[in-house]
């Protein structure tokens, strides 16, 4: 009976102790988690504040990358117009100097010191030499006329008449002396044009070579001021005001006469040779 006691006894006292060793135990691992939870905790307030912290910022860079995009769009509309006017602005000053150059006409080619000291009287005297077509209107009236500074030994001789209709005929009647012979002083060629601006001469400068190569396919081709190339090409009329479009023109062009040349070719066969042509 004592032995069943003393058994029953330390199961008990065994039991209690595993109960208060439990509790400890359970005290202890509470007491842990409850410590590191706060620790995690405070690093994640930490680490939201860090983050809440980094989103306002970069909500403040968004905001002013917006302004600046918007800042740079109206800076570009600026700056879109002040080129708009700008460009306008060049060309009414461009039209305003080729307006006061209306009846000037610029003589190229005429040797250096040929008009002597009065450029006047010498111009009014060999103009209806130089263009028969000017005999019957009489006398020239030259308002002024005098050398540009230039590089070559011959500079440009510019002169001014009275009468634009005067200047109108000068020029018409070179072209039509042109057409079958060049105009000559003393062996020395010569050539008149209309004076422009240096603005309108540079955009009429620009289809120089193009229409070298218009003329040289046998397409006929001027320029209408202020610088608008007109060809007449199968029967049809064309305006370019863009010398990337006469290009394309042109390039067209030398494709249709290098097509036409072999369908010729191909009608009419090759030339006979010199062998052939002796047997």
């Amino acid at each position: 009976m004592k032995l069943a006691s003393s058994e029953a006894n330390l199961t008990d006292a065994i039991a209690e102790a595993l109960s208060k060793q439990q509790i400890s135990l359970e005290t202890t691992v509470q007491k842990a988690i409850r410590v590191a939870m706060e620790d995690v905790k405070s690093s994640l307030i930490e680490l939201r504040q860090e983050v809440q912290s980094q989103t306002n910022t970069v909500r403040d860079l968004i905001s002013k990358a917006d302004k600046i995009q918007g800042e740079t769009r109206q800076m570009k509309k600026d700056l879109n117009m002040c080129t708009t006017e700008q460009q306008s602005l060049t060309l009414k000053i461009a039209e305003l100097e080729d307006g006061s150059r209306r009846n000037n006409v610029r003589l190229v080619g005429l040797p250096q010191s040929r008009e002597g000291d009065d450029p006047i009287g010498f111009l009014q005297k060999m103009l209806p030499t130089w263009i028969p077509a000017l005999k019957k209107k009489g006398p020239i009236e030259i308002d002024r006329a005098h050398r540009v500074y230039g590089s070559g030994k011959s500079r440009t001789l510019i002169f001014r008449v009275l009468r634009y209709q005067d200047r109108q005929a000068i020029l018409q009647g070179a072209r039509e002396v042109m057409k079958t012979e060049p105009i000559r002083d003393q062996d020395h060629l010569l050539r008149f044009f209309a004076d422009y601006s240096g603005f309108t001469s540079r955009r009429r400068q620009a289809f120089g070579s193009i229409q070298k190569e218009l003329h040289a396919l046998g397409i006929p081709n001027f320029l209408i001021y202020p610088a608008i190339l007109h060809v007449s090409s199968g029967g049809n009329q064309h305006s370019f005001d863009s010398v990337t479009k006469a290009e394309e023109f042109l390039v067209e062009a030398r494709n249709g006469h290098a097509s036409g040349a072999r369908r010729k070719l191909a009608f009419y066969g090759p030339s006979p040779s010199a062998e052939s042509m002796e047997e």
